[in-house]
């Protein structure tokens, strides 16, 4: 259910944007710095970014790790904007798009400073089928009235992150991309293809065009994903965990992107130092969460939780043992 009484009612309009500015003032600030998730939606927020305002990568994080630059203070890692990510800390701004609670009545107060448009429509555990289906890009492209230009290249390029064109392809979601699409976050050019991902003729040219393009960064195509409606296509995410063994292939994916939108690319660190978590996968339902913690907000805060995420019914992901 939307919330009530808010600019965030179904569906979004121009006042809720600008709630969305006042809510989170940093969103307009030039030379943030950032960490960054590990896959191409991550990568392309961050490249938008960086045109938008000049925002700088001070590393990246794989829900496991925080790789920085070798001379980044903890200071510089709590103050930056981390991209594509929800990070349950009160000092720390984020943009994710994660399901993040369990009940409406859930506080997470660590996520105050969580830019998350499931957070904004009242989006949660029990509601689930009307999760955000697409990627953080598309939220900032939204956000910023950003006008791509609807050539094959933008249209192949922004239906792919985290498999958006296949979630539209789907019986089960792609009603749900559609309301996401067309009264949330719309731009002109994926509203103007939305038909076109349903056909064959979009598969081949997503095969046939792009994933050459991508092959080429040194990028290898995922094969735990969820496959295309009529060639069993499966993207290519462009995940990463320690970046250290992928400079090469996150700069020519870079190199890709400005190719492609003609935007200016942010510089990357040589090398990383880490800050090592560990990566939790437990299966909880709302019922064995209050009778071993009492409710979310207990659980949060006694497993000292710093990123987490509810990615399916029954189900939580979750990093502890990070401190910043």
């Amino acid at each position: 259910m939307p919330l009530k009484s808010s600019v965030f009612e179904n569906p979004w309009t121009k006042e809720a944007r600008e709630g969305i500015f006042q809510k989170f003032p940093w969103l307009n600030g030039t030379n943030q710095e950032m960490v960054v998730g590990t896959d191409l939606d991550g990568l392309l927020s961050a490249v938008f970014m960086h045109e938008k305002y000049e925002w700088k990568i001070l590393g990246f994080y794989d829900f496991e790790t925080v790789w920085f630059s070798p001379g980044v203070s903890t200071e510089q890692l709590r103050n930056a904007i981390w991209i594509d990510l929800d990070v349950y800390h009160p000092q720390i701004r984020s943009i994710g798009h994660h399901i993040l609670k369990y009940r409406q009545d859930d506080k997470i107060p660590g996520h105050s400073q969580s830019l998350n448009p499931n957070l904004l429509r009242g989006i949660y555990h029990a509601n689930f089928q009307q999760k955000y289906p697409l990627g953080s890009i598309h939220l900032l492209i939204w956000l910023f009235d950003c006008k791509l230009p609807q050539t094959q290249l933008h249209k192949l390029l922004f239906w792919h992150p985290d498999s958006s064109w296949i979630n539209g392809q789907s019986h089960r979601y792609r009603n749900n991309v559609d309301d996401w699409l067309h009264n949330f976050v719309p731009n002109d050019l994926m509203v103007d293809t939305f038909a076109d991902i349903e056909s064959e003729k979009f598969e081949e040219e997503m095969q046939d065009v792009l994933f050459p393009r991508i092959s080429q960064t040194g990028f290898k195509q995922g094969i735990g994903q969820v496959g295309s409606r009529h060639l069993k296509l499966r993207g290519y995410q462009c995940n990463f965990e320690n970046p250290n063994n992928y400079v090469r292939q996150i700069r020519n994916m870079f190199s890709l992107i400005s190719q492609i939108t003609s935007w200016t690319v942010p510089t990357i660190p040589q090398s990383y130092n880490s800050i090592q978590g560990t990566r939790n996968k437990p299966r909880y339902d709302y019922k064995s969460m209050r009778e071993n913690f009492g409710n979310l907000d207990s659980f949060l805060q006694k497993m000292k939780v710093f990123s987490y995420a509810i990615p399916n019914v029954g189900k939580m992901n979750y990093t502890n043992k990070i401190s910043l």
